[in-house]
């Protein structure tokens, strides 16, 4: 997902249409990329921050909080449970590596829906 080319609206219609009972993601939650290098936040302002490409765990979850200000996307995690799948394709040092990892698990944490989904497992 990039803030910088969009919105999440897709997020947002499985809420709308309650048609999801979890969302499975399948890695890339967020980009490491400034601003312009992988889609251009100023046309929507939707600036991904930091602004610049991240390599710490600050830096990465200061760039989750700048997405988590898509509603469609806060709606989601409301009301789904989010079952993300680790993507990383090798292409970094072992520390960048190491924080992505680290915030893999962060974004676990918040991945966790806000209450009991209404649904219940029985069919």
């Amino acid at each position: 997902m990039s803030a910088a080319f969009g919105y999440f609206n897709a997020y947002g219609n499985t809420v709308r249409k309650d048609s999801v009972d979890y969302v499975i993601h399948l890695g890339d939650y967020i980009y490491e990329y400034a601003n312009g290098e992988y889609g251009w936040g100023n046309s929507l302002d939707r600036i991904p921050q930091p602004d610049r490409e991240i390599y710490t765990l600050y830096d990465y979850r200061r760039r989750i909080a700048t997405y988590r200000t898509d509603l469609d996307l806060v709606a989601s995690h409301q009301q789904f449970p989010w079952i993300p799948v680790w993507d990383d394709h090798g292409e970094y040092t072992s520390w960048r590596s190491l924080n992505d990892l680290l915030c893999f698990y962060t974004i676990c944490t918040f991945l966790t829906p806000l209450h009991t989904p209404h649904r219940s497992l029985e069919t």
